[in-house]
């Protein structure tokens, strides 16, 4: 218990410190199994850049956690920590459309850009924090073997402008 409280304490300073603020996205999701191990399949791919955050409710916020990557372990905060920018991020991706994921962004001053996705689609939020934390094609096959999602290679083919613009250089 001893250790939890002190635990806590650490996290709550090195929040306050900024520590995750530089080039760091905040993924928060939902307090939904499947979401939690998508969750950590994306912090997986994206270890020194997402942080991860997961509430409860669909009216209210009934729980709020950050997850701290060096106890791994969640801690709870409030409401009011998180809309101080204790845990703040450069950019911030939210998966839910009910209305604690409208009040957590309401909340989310804090940060520079936003982004909302839908929860029941994981390739949606995926995508959404690509926007931010862009994902190499080893990290999206990595991702797609974890999460089920089957990808298809398209080779672009040029426009009518571009080969007609190669062409005049020919």
């Amino acid at each position: 218990m001893k250790c939890k409280l002190i635990l806590a304490a650490a996290v709550a300073a090195m929040a306050s410190s900024g520590v995750f603020a530089a080039g760091r996205t905040m993924l928060a999701i939902p307090a939904r199994h499947d979401m939690v191990y998508f969750g950590f399949d994306m912090l997986k791919q994206l270890p020194e850049s997402l942080e991860l955050a997961c509430y409860k409710g669909n009216e209210t916020i009934e729980r709020l956690e950050v997850f701290d990557k060096g106890g791994r372990e969640w801690v709870t905060i409030s409401p009011e920590a998180w809309a101080s920018g204790a845990y703040r991020a450069d950019s911030l991706v939210i998966a839910g459309e009910n209305a604690a994921a409208s009040r957590l962004q309401a909340l989310s001053r804090w940060t520079k850009q936003t982004s909302m996705a839908s929860d029941r689609s994981k390739l949606d939020v995926a995508k959404a924090v690509n926007a931010f934390q862009p994902l190499s094609e080893r990290q999206w096959q990595e991702l797609g073997q974890a999460c089920g999602f089957t990808f298809t290679r398209v080779e672009r083919r040029p426009t009518r402008i571009e080969r007609l613009r190669d062409e005049a250089r020919a």
